[in-house]
């Protein structure tokens, strides 16, 4: 495929990481989603719509938080276990607002080509959010988040089956 070609290599391995990174992110949304549907005690597809309705990430996690304070209220571990989760969902959520929105750059001043390819804000982003990023994500920090959503999802997917005995209040 690119065999001799190390350039040609380290963009597919670059956009490998991108595709494996969104992909484990996706088991996180899909996790969210199947704990807002066991909270709810609902009918899947009327939840599916209710969910699904609200784009923005911020408003998933919030939605899923709500049913939670006042499914669980009677449950103080479940809840707490939720709320952990919850903030590392959060954090994550920056991370993959990177992944996701960064545009992918080839830096012609690095010395190994390995490292040339990242993900930075938009060239024409002057916030100061974007400065604070201009570092960029390479390759390798790429796949470290892929794990670490990868690991989440896991966290969700235990949370979630925790919740196979609960009843609600």
């Amino acid at each position: 495929m690119t065999k001799g070609n190390p350039g040609k290599e380290a963009k597919h391995q670059f956009y490998q990481a991108v595709g494996n990174a969104l992909g484990q992110w996706y088991s996180v949304e899909m996790y969210l989603f199947l704990i807002f549907n066991r909270l709810t005690e609902g009918k899947r597809n009327v939840d599916s719509a209710i969910f699904h309705a609200i784009v923005a990430l911020n408003g998933r996690i919030g939605v899923v938080d709500e049913v939670a304070a006042i499914q669980l209220r009677h449950d103080p571990a479940l809840l707490a276990r939720w709320i952990e989760l919850r903030e590392l969902v959060k954090k994550a959520k920056g991370e993959r607002n990177k992944i996701a929105h960064y545009m992918p750059k080839l830096d012609l001043t690095k010395p190994s080509i390995d490292k040339a390819w990242k993900l930075q804000p938009s060239m024409y982003d002057i916030t100061r959010k974007a400065a604070k990023s201009a570092h960029g994500l390479d390759t390798a920090s790429i796949e470290a988040l892929a794990d670490e959503f990868k690991q989440l999802g896991k966290h969700l997917s235990t949370y979630l089956k925790s919740l196979g005995n609960w009843r609600g209040p």
